[in-house]
């Protein structure tokens, strides 16, 4: 699975909460594409 991020989206990662909070969205994008 490739996943195209714009300059914005790329966030620099400093602890494991930051890491958690992106796996969430990552998450909830993918429930969403799997409904469509």
């Amino acid at each position: 699975m490739n996943i195209k991020l714009t300059d914005q989206q790329k966030i620099k990662i400093i602890n494991s909460e930051d890491v958690y909070a992106i796996m969430q969205k990552v998450l909830l994008r993918e429930d969403i594409i799997d409904q469509e």
